[in-house]
């Protein structure tokens, strides 16, 4: 029995128990130098390689959605409606009642007109604690100091706020997209779609 490791060697006898002896038809075929000899082929066996699982694409969550697209007849007749929209949000709806792209503009300038509101009442309310501030805190200058400071940058900040809403609408009914303004955009306080005329 040969150790663990190592190969046991069987002579000329052995081999005849396991293949048979020449007289049986052990050793027959081509030999070495014959022309029809194939030397044998060494034979490698490999433990088949598991294949690698195909990375799992990413999800297109942060993707942005895909911008609707105006017609191109309407936008051409209506930019100009679209625009004024953003000054006072009626004046689309008045002239150009059944244009989607004027509508969807006007739905946005309504949006614009309540951050006006909002930037000027925050206006208010600003100079309202900046009153409170002084006649609470008179007695304490770097209080004062400080919430004064941020109360008189916090009214020109909201007012810029709302005017670069503004613009940026104006900005996308120029170019004729139907695209949303930032964070408030989404909210739908006017039909989108125009009424269809029913005949009677």
């Amino acid at each position: 029995m040969a150790d663990e490791g190592e190969y046991e060697l069987k002579d000329d006898g052995d081999m005849a128990e396991v293949h048979g002896s020449p007289g049986d038809g052990w050793g027959k075929g081509p030999r070495p130098g014959d022309p029809d000899f194939v030397p044998p082929a060494v034979v490698i066996e490999s433990k088949p390689v598991a294949a690698k699982a195909a990375a799992p694409e990413p999800d297109s969550v942060d993707a942005a959605p895909p911008l609707e697209v105006a017609d191109a007849e309407d936008v051409a007749k209506n930019k100009a409606m679209a625009i004024l929209g953003y000054i006072f949000f009626p004046i689309p709806l008045l002239a150009a009642p059944q244009s989607r792209f004027a509508r969807f503009h006007a739905n946005q300038g309504l949006i614009t007109m309540i951050l006006w509101f909002a930037a000027v009442i925050g206006c208010v309310v600003c100079w309202a604690g900046n009153l409170l501030v002084h006649t609470l805190l008179a007695n304490i200058a770097i209080l004062v100091l400080f919430f004064g400071c941020l109360l008189y940058l916090l009214q020109p900040a909201l007012l810029m706020g709302a005017m670069a809403m503004m613009l940026l609408g104006i900005v996308n009914a120029a170019n004729g997209e139907l695209k949303e303004l930032p964070v408030v955009g989404t909210w739908r306080l006017l039909k989108s779609e125009p009424d269809k005329k029913v005949d009677p």
